[in-house]
């Protein structure tokens, strides 16, 4: 599927309005992350990616309330996801169903729904969104710095769109390897799924 410049211009516009200025300031910046490693990895769905990056945070800023109720309505239960941190990425996809419908395509449902915890059997889109929103150019943690840097060098410097995934794969886990050590610095929950994919794509490693 893909949009028009017009729809992601609105859907922007619509993202505005629900979002903070500070959060909104990051979706853009996740938008255009992604805009740089789908045209090396995947260009054909740049547009897909931009939609879904516009969405990812809608419902970051809900209360636990709110959020239990929006989980509620799609059959789930607060209880089911401990880690307050993953809250957010398993309501989204609720929310653009009810609210973005024109938007909600399978790719875009689910990389928001794996864009924080990440999955061990994610897709190549899934995985643009994970890794964009670990280093879009807001992130000045030392950790996403040096992926960000790490990854855009490599790809200045593959050969091909192979290369280029090869490369992402890599950044993906070192971004799982960084949150998984956070997580367990800041005694914070981690979610299942994180360790899974983390030990997925270890498991890709040559």
């Amino acid at each position: 599927m893909s949009f028009s410049e017009e729809k992601i211009e609105s859907l922007k516009e619509r993202v505005r309005s629900v979002l903070s200025p500070r959060r909104f300031l990051h979706t853009l910046g996740v938008e255009a992350a992604a805009v740089k490693i789908s045209g090396f990895c995947l260009p054909e769905a740049t547009d897909e990616l931009r939609a879904a990056a516009l969405l990812h945070d809608v419902t970051k800023e809900l209360s636990v309330l709110e959020q239990a109720a929006i989980m509620q309505l799609a059959g789930l239960s607060i209880s089911d996801f401990p880690a307050p941190a993953v809250h957010h990425s398993v309501t989204a996809p609720t929310v653009i169903l009810r609210d973005f419908p024109e938007y909600a395509t399978k790719n875009v449902l689910s990389a928001v729904y794996n864009h924080t915890t990440a999955a061990p059997d994610m897709s190549l889109f899934d995985e643009i969104l994970f890794v964009a929103d670990y280093v879009e150019d807001g992130r000045t943690y030392s950790a996403c710095v040096a992926v960000r840097e790490s990854l855009y060098e490599a790809f200045v410097n593959a050969s091909n769109s192979e290369e280029c995934v090869a490369h992402l794969h890599c950044a993906t886990l070192a971004a799982l390897d960084n949150t998984i050590a956070e997580i367990a610095r800041t005694g914070k929950l981690l979610d299942e799924r994180t360790v899974a994919a983390r030990n997925a794509f270890l498991e890709r490693q040559p």
